[in-house]
């Protein structure tokens, strides 16, 4: 596949989907190796790259539906420009004309001028036609994004309930964090309201707050002063039930066998 260096942030998320799916890197790992100078850019390539590989099985469904014939494994570079296209047009809240237009620009920057034209045609013919293709869609098992492993497993232990599992897999969890008592709670929250990230109080457990707009954790100013952690609000009531003493030894077994 033509590798060419370039801030442009879908040919950064087309280079960590290449390390993912021809490498098998952790996308975090190849998400570390992002390197735009733009914090914008990199959380765009961030979002197109998990957005793309959370709802990849029906995104290749699509593009093989929309192209005349499948492209050759050595042009999955431009496979994979039209899936960012197709995650565009129809889990994104980006302009229909820059999804397009940028998208398909992109394979002239990877030096392959002829598939310009290509990927213009699959994404605007998806733009047509996108309603009659989601209701294609929406009875083939693609549409749940899963393996097809994963489906027959859901289907053999949870018959009457598996898509209702299948659905609820593919929505993003909420970003709730534990405060960490040993800092002042007014002066972090006011922290986190300076930088623009809302958060919204839990009704119960009041070192639990939910990040309105979940982001990289790193992101958030006070977490690299340990200020608060990364924990769902069913794991702080526990330890808070618990009630752990300081002569206490306690034994956390996570999810670990």
């Amino acid at each position: 596949m033509t590798t060419v260096q370039s801030a442009n942030p879908r040919l950064t998320a087309l280079k960590m989907l290449a390390s993912v799916l021809d490498n098998g890197t952790n996308l975090s790992d190849a998400d570390a190796e992002n390197r735009q100078e733009s914090a914008r850019d990199r959380a765009f390539s961030r979002h197109l790259s998990y957005g793309v590989l959370r709802w990849l099985v029906a995104l290749d469904w699509l593009a093989a539906q929309l192209m005349r014939k499948p492209l050759r494994r050595k042009d999955r570079d431009i496979h994979r420009l039209v899936l960012i296209g197709l995650f565009q047009l129809w889990k994104d809240d980006s302009a229909a004309h820059a999804a397009i237009n940028e998208t398909a620009e992109c394979a002239r920057k990877l030096r392959k001028k002829w598939a310009v034209s290509v990927v213009n045609a699959v994404l605007r013919r998806f733009q047509r036609e996108q309603e009659q293709w989601l209701e294609r869609l929406s009875s083939q098992d693609e549409r749940f994004a899963h393996p097809a492993w994963l489906l027959d497993a859901l289907r053999s232990d949870w018959p009457d309930d598996w898509e209702r599992v299948a659905t609820a897999n593919q929505q993003a969890g909420p970003l709730w964090l534990r405060l960490n008592p040993r800092f002042d709670r007014a002066e972090t929250l006011d922290m986190l309201n300076r930088g623009g990230f809302g958060h919204e109080q839990h009704p119960i457990i009041r070192s639990a707050i939910e990040i309105t707009s979940p982001v990289a954790v790193q992101r958030l100013p006070g977490f690299d002063q340990g200020r608060f952690s990364v924990q769902d609000p069913a794991a702080q009531l526990a330890a808070d039930l618990l009630r752990p003493e300081a002569a206490h030894r306690v034994l956390d077994a996570c999810s670990a066998p």
